[in-house]
């Protein structure tokens, strides 16, 4: 490493700023990722998916819980002669950290570390119905305990990585679903379970409704809770679910937000969900962005593995052409944050392709 020497083109990643490029295509480095796990404060291991740069050239490009090809060298050499900036993912219910990859190997490539956990007992392998109300409240612990431990024991699993990492800078947070339902909670929400318990007496057929009503009946004691991470700087709920827990917390949340939904979302619809987290969010500090032609799925990376998915084929916008519009708009709205005004130029505008709104609606 020649971080000191400044008369050269030949230092490693020091001369290569991914500030530089556009975030509409590729980043300078080539993305990486490992696979690992630790144990949270419940007991519970949980595994973890971490994508960051490399400047690696060649090696074995990792294929996701053995299904799912990516882009990424498995466990290359970290870039990291400079620390980098950092987003927490959340996956959606009855998924996986991985089946977002197209977001963190794109980030990885413009010198972002993104961790993933999988959220135990909600995911592909271990989904259990039973366990949705413990995960309303584990879940935006499982974010900020992953966070810590990638802060605190990432050279632990690969030499070098910890020099990508300052906990003083923060983190970013996304998430997917119950992943953006977590990504929200995280970033300022506090629960007020008799805010809900009077919305799902009211609407009763909301998807956690029967959960925030066992949950009242049965810790009549508590009503409020807080898992806001102070460290979080950013967040983006991508078709977010959730608003029947989330109602009565939203208005405490400060750090700017961007959510993101689909005109063909039948799973967590524009109207009585996206939309309504989005009004009630509490910073002015916000964007709407709404992808048209795009399902639930558009997000994740489904027709890859179940491409006979309805969501599939038309009037369904292609799973490569969202990824490519939800990366792009991704990272300009996370530099825009970071001070890049010239990343501005990115966000979406009303097009053929987005509905996009500033500010309170």
């Amino acid at each position: 490493d020649t971080d000191t020497d400044t008369d050269t083109d030949t230092d490693t990643d020091t001369d290569t700023d991914p500030e530089r490029l556009p975030p509409n295509g590729p980043g300078p480095f080539a993305p990486a990722t490992l696979s690992t796990a630790f144990v949270g404060s419940s007991g519970i291991a949980l595994p973890l998916q971490v994508w960051y740069p490399s400047l690696d050239e060649t090696g074995t490009a990792h294929t996701y819980g053995g299904v799912l090809d990516g882009d990424a060298f498995d466990r290359a050499a970290p870039a990291c002669s400079q620390t980098r900036p950092v987003l927490l993912f959340s996956h959606g219910n009855n998924s996986a950290s991985w089946l977002s990859k197209y977001l963190g190997e794109f980030l990885a490539s413009h010198g972002w570390v993104v961790v993933a956990p999988n959220h135990t007992g909600n995911t592909i392998y271990d989904w259990d119905g039973t366990r949705l109300g413990e995960l309303i409240f584990r879940r935006p612990l499982d974010i900020s305990e992953s966070a810590d431990w990638i802060f605190t024991q990432a050279d632990a699993v690969l030499s070098g990585l910890g020099d990508c990492l300052d906990e003083a800078q923060g983190f970013a947070v996304a998430g997917h679903s119950f992943g953006g339902f977590t990504s929200a909670a995280i970033s300022g929400v506090r629960y007020d379970l008799g805010s809900s318990g009077y919305f799902c007496g009211e609407h009763p057929s909301y998807w956690l409704c029967d959960e925030v009503q066992e949950w009242i009946a049965a810790h009549p004691e508590y009503g409020s809770w807080d898992f806001s991470d102070e460290r979080v700087w950013a967040s983006i709920p991508m078709a977010a679910a959730g608003y029947e827990v989330l109602i009565g917390g939203l208005q405490y949340v400060e750090v700017p937000t961007m959510a993101l939904g689909g005109s063909l979302d039948s799973v967590t619809s524009m109207t009585w969900s996206v939309n309504l987290i989005y009004d009630g969010i509490g910073t002015d500090d916000k964007y709407l962005g709404e992808l048209h032609e795009a399902g639930h799925s558009a997000f994740m990376h489904l027709c890859e593995l179940w491409p006979e998915l309805t969501e599939c084929r038309e009037p369904f916008r292609s799973q490569s052409e969202s990824h490519a519009l939800i990366q792009t708009t991704t990272l300009a709205f996370l530099r825009t944050v970071r001070g890049d005004l010239e990343a501005a130029d990115y966000l979406p505008t009303a097009s053929e392709d987005w509905s996009f709104t500033e500010g309170p609606r």
